[in-house]
C-alpha cells in the first residue's frame, strides 16, 4: 500500500483558508485502531449476511486512517437574534469505530461505505465515507447513502469557509443603510 502522510503533516492539497483552520484549531490524537487484523473484518452484505470486508473497503478505511485518523478541529458558527450576535464551535473527529465500524453495500452507486465519528453532536444520522472517496450521511440512521462532499479535503474546505464567515458582521437587512447602499449600487433605480 502506498504510504500517505497525515493531513496535518502535509496540508498542501488544501487552500490557505483550510490550512489556517487546521493550524489554528487542528490537532492529532491517537486514532482508534482496529484491534485485529483488518483482513478479518466482517461486514454485512446487501442481504444482511456477514461476509469478509471487500478489498476496496479495506483500502478506503486504511487510507482514511493514514491520512485523517485522529484529526480533531473546531468549526465556529455564528448567528444573530434580535440584534445580538451568538457564536459557538463544534468539534469534528476523524476516527472509525475500530472493530465496531459498520459498513454497507451501496445498491444505487455501487461500492461500499463505512461510518466514522464526524461531528460531535447528538444527531439521528451517521457520518459515512464511500469507497468512491465521497463523504456522506444517511438521513435517519438507516436510509440510503446521501453524499455531502466529494472528498474529505472538500469537507474540510467547507468547514474552513463556515469558520471564516462566522466572524463576519451581518449586514443589517431591512435597515435604511442597507436600502441606501442597494439603491446606490442599482444606480438609483427602485
Amino acid at each position: 500500500m502506498k504510504f500517505r502522510m497525515h493531513i496535518l503533516e502535509d496540508p498542501s492539497q488544501l487552500s490557505e483558508r483550510a490550512q489556517d483552520l487546521l493550524r489554528r484549531t487542528g490537532r492529532r490524537e491517537c486514532p482508534v485502531r482496529f484491534g485485529l487484523p483488518i483482513e478479518l473484518w466482517q461486514v454485512r452484505d446487501h442481504a444482511g449476511k456477514f461476509v469478509p470486508a471487500p478489498m476496496e473497503l479495506i483500502i478506503r478505511l486504511e487510507g482514511f486512517e493514514q491520512r485523517s485518523g485522529g484529526l480533531r478541529y473546531e468549526v465556529r458558527h455564528s448567528w444573530v437574534v434580535n440584534g445580538d450576535r451568538h457564536e459557538t464551535a463544534r468539534g469534528w473527529e476523524y476516527d472509525h469505530l475500530g472493530v465496531k465500524t459498520a459498513a454497507w453495500q451501496d445498491p444505487r452507486r455501487g461500492g461500499w461505505y463505512f461510518e466514522w465519528t464526524g461531528e460531535r453532536v447528538s444527531k439521528p444520522c451517521r457520518d459515512l465515507i464511500h469507497t468512491d472517496g465521497s463523504v456522506g450521511t444517511d438521513v435517519d440512521g438507516g436510509s440510503r447513502y446521501l453524499p455531502i462532499a466529494p472528498s474529505i479535503p472538500h469537507l474540510i474546505e467547507s468547514h474552513a469557509l463556515t469558520d471564516s464567515v462566522a466572524t463576519w458582521r451581518p449586514w443589517p437587512v431591512g435597515s435604511p443603510a442597507a436600502a441606501d447602499r442597494a439603491d446606490r449600487r442599482l444606480g438609483g433605480r427602485a
